[in-house]
């Protein structure tokens, strides 16, 4: 059924010679395959399961990754979300957390790090007491 698609698809062509079928790659066919080819080149891999440990300080992860690393983004927000902090915003986590040295080294291995600030908090702030 698969051969069946490509072929409805134009990426291949079906010749038959006697009982026997020869599949050939078309041009479509090739040219599909190369915008396969350099889109696996920016392969992102899953985020691995890091070593969590809780904190008696608040950290706070915000960033801004640009819409051209938009996998790397959703990288991130799948890694920090695995390691037990919460969404405040789409660009903005928190939690108390010791953030594994492993986990800064995928950042930088992913080229994250000019996107990305990691603050700890140790003073609460004065609007908690306005409430």
């Amino acid at each position: 059924s698969m051969l069946n698609k490509l072929e409805k698809d134009g990426l291949i062509k079906k010749t038959k010679k006697g009982r026997l079928s020869k599949f050939n790659i078309t041009k479509k066919g090739i040219e599909k395959l190369k915008i396969l080819k350099d889109n696996s080149k920016d392969k992102i891999p899953f985020p691995k399961n890091y070593n969590k440990q809780n904190s008696n300080r608040t950290s706070i992860i915000i960033f801004d990754i640009p819409e051209k690393h938009r996998k790397k983004r959703d990288w991130l927000r799948v890694a920090i979300k695995n390691l037990g902090f919460e969404m405040i915003q789409k660009s903005v986590w928190i939690g108390s957390v010791k953030i594994p040295k492993d986990f800064l080294l995928s950042l930088n291995d992913l080229n994250l790090l000019d996107y990305i600030e990691i603050f700890e908090i140790t003073k609460q702030g004065t609007l908690k007491s306005l409430k």
